[in-house]
């Protein structure tokens, strides 16, 4: 995969009455800081969280569907092959079945996980690669691509997924899924008591970008599986992250910082 970096997309969704989604908030300078660290392109954010005025590379949206779906489009539309944009999901969700999970906007609609990934698909077939970093539960309900890859005995491997015999998915689209957590799982939240990121954190998000930050663009596959898995059996909740993609395998990712 190519190391050029086209306009990320951040999208977050608070619920202030859900206690388990106050990492949401936090993670929001956190994302703004490592996306701005990995392009020179305008992050678009989706959210009804205020933006930090410390960041001018953000613009903000409102989360409607149709805001997610435009961008979406936007961004496919400009990347040619070699490009690569991060998409990140954070906020509350819910599912209809362990096969169909939503994130309920705050403009009263509902961004179905089906049509996130259909238009993922789409604009990914114009060439280059979605990143998608799922900090939510259910993520796998979510999200789903036709293949998911696994680490056993050290190993990594990859096999079809539940979604792999689905009709009607793109055939040269690039989309990878970095999940929280699997099916029928919540997601978990931490607190950090130290600068420059004080405060409740996604457990996920804390974890990927704590390994990614000091690695090269492409990180070893099997490494950070491992890394994602090991501190989120820590948690209470014990949620599995996942790791999912529209072709397999890939033994590297990138997901670290770009060489200065």
């Amino acid at each position: 995969m190519s190391s050029q970096v086209q306009q990320p997309i951040a999208i977050a969704k608070p619920d202030p009455k859900e206690p388990a989604l106050k990492g949401v908030e936090g993670d929001l300078p956190l994302i703004l800081d490592e996306l701005t660290a990995r392009t020179n392109s305008t992050i678009q954010v989706i959210t009804d969280l205020q933006l930090p005025e410390s960041n001018p590379k953000a613009q903000g949206l409102l989360p409607t569907v149709r805001n997610v779906e435009d961008s979406i489009q936007k961004v496919g539309q400009a990347m040619k092959d070699g490009g690569l944009c991060y998409v990140f999901l954070a906020g509350d969700t819910d599912q209809d079945s362990p096969e169909s999970a939503y994130m309920p906007l705050a403009s009263g609609e509902r961004l179905d996980g089906k049509d996130l990934t259909a238009w993922l698909e789409a604009a990914g077939s114009n060439g280059g690669t979605f990143m998608v970093i799922a900090d939510v539960g259910f993520a796998a309900s979510l999200i789903q691509l036709q293949f998911v890859c696994d680490v056993n005995d050290g190993q990594l491997s990859w096999s079809k997924s539940k979604s792999s015999e689905k009709e009607g998915r793109g055939k040269t689209a690039q989309v990878v899924a970095l999940l929280a957590t699997n099916y029928n799982q919540g997601a978990g939240t931490i607190i950090q008591d130290k600068e420059p990121y004080l405060g409740w954190h996604g457990l996920f998000t804390w974890a990927l970008f704590n390994f990614v930050r000091n690695e090269p663009l492409e990180v070893d596959l099997t490494k950070l599986l491992l890394h994602l898995r090991k501190h989120s059996a820590w948690h209470p909740t014990k949620p599995c992250p996942q790791i999912s993609a529209t072709t397999e395998g890939e033994r590297k990712l990138p997901v670290g910082r770009l060489s200065s």
